[in-house]
Protein backbone atom coordinates (compact mmCIF):
# COMPACT_ATOMS: atom_id res chain seq x y z
CA UNK A 1 0.00 0.00 0.00
CA UNK A 2 1.50 3.40 -0.95
CA UNK A 3 2.08 5.92 1.83
CA UNK A 4 0.01 9.11 1.99
CA UNK A 5 1.53 12.57 2.03
CA UNK A 6 -0.27 15.70 3.29
CA UNK A 7 0.65 18.60 1.01
CA UNK A 8 -1.73 21.31 2.27
CA UNK A 9 -3.76 22.07 5.38
CA UNK A 10 -6.77 24.42 5.41
CA UNK A 11 -9.46 25.34 7.89
CA UNK A 12 -12.64 27.32 7.34
CA UNK A 13 -13.46 29.04 10.66
CA UNK A 14 -16.53 30.77 9.20
CA UNK A 15 -18.73 28.32 7.32
CA UNK A 16 -18.87 29.18 3.58
CA UNK A 17 -16.16 31.86 3.82
CA UNK A 18 -12.62 31.81 2.46
CA UNK A 19 -10.35 29.22 4.06
CA UNK A 20 -7.03 29.69 5.82
CA UNK A 21 -3.90 27.82 4.82
CA UNK A 22 -1.97 26.42 7.77
CA UNK A 23 1.49 24.98 8.23
CA UNK A 24 0.40 22.96 11.27
CA UNK A 25 -2.99 21.95 12.57
CA UNK A 26 -4.27 21.07 16.02
CA UNK A 27 -7.07 18.60 16.46
CA UNK A 28 -9.64 18.49 19.24
CA UNK A 29 -12.70 16.34 19.90
CA UNK A 30 -14.59 18.15 17.09
CA UNK A 31 -11.84 17.71 14.48
CA UNK A 32 -9.46 20.41 13.23
CA UNK A 33 -9.39 23.17 15.84
CA UNK A 34 -11.48 26.24 14.84
CA UNK A 35 -12.74 24.62 11.60
CA UNK A 36 -16.32 25.64 10.78
CA UNK A 37 -17.10 26.77 14.31
CA UNK A 38 -18.98 29.93 13.28
CA UNK A 39 -21.65 30.70 10.68
CA UNK A 40 -23.60 33.66 9.35
CA UNK A 41 -27.31 33.62 10.14
CA UNK A 42 -30.20 35.72 8.89
CA UNK A 43 -32.81 37.53 10.97
CA UNK A 44 -34.70 34.26 11.41
CA UNK A 45 -31.56 32.58 12.79
CA UNK A 46 -31.29 30.39 9.69
CA UNK A 47 -27.73 29.90 8.48
CA UNK A 48 -26.79 31.13 5.03
CA UNK A 49 -24.17 29.63 2.73
CA UNK A 50 -22.39 30.16 -0.56
CA UNK A 51 -25.17 28.23 -2.27
CA UNK A 52 -27.39 31.23 -1.64
CA UNK A 53 -24.77 34.00 -1.70
CA UNK A 54 -21.81 33.09 -3.91
CA UNK A 55 -19.83 36.15 -2.82
CA UNK A 56 -19.42 34.67 0.66
CA UNK A 57 -16.31 32.95 -0.71
CA UNK A 58 -14.70 36.41 -0.72
CA UNK A 59 -15.09 36.85 3.04
CA UNK A 60 -11.76 36.45 4.79
CA UNK A 61 -10.62 37.05 8.33
CA UNK A 62 -7.55 37.74 10.38
CA UNK A 63 -8.09 34.72 12.54
CA UNK A 64 -5.07 34.22 14.76
CA UNK A 65 -3.02 36.80 12.91
CA UNK A 66 -1.76 40.08 14.31
CA UNK A 67 -2.03 43.33 12.39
Amino acid sequence: MPSLVVTQLHIYPLKSAKGLALETMRLDVMGPQFDRRWMVVDNNRKFITQRQFLRMCLISDRFGRSR
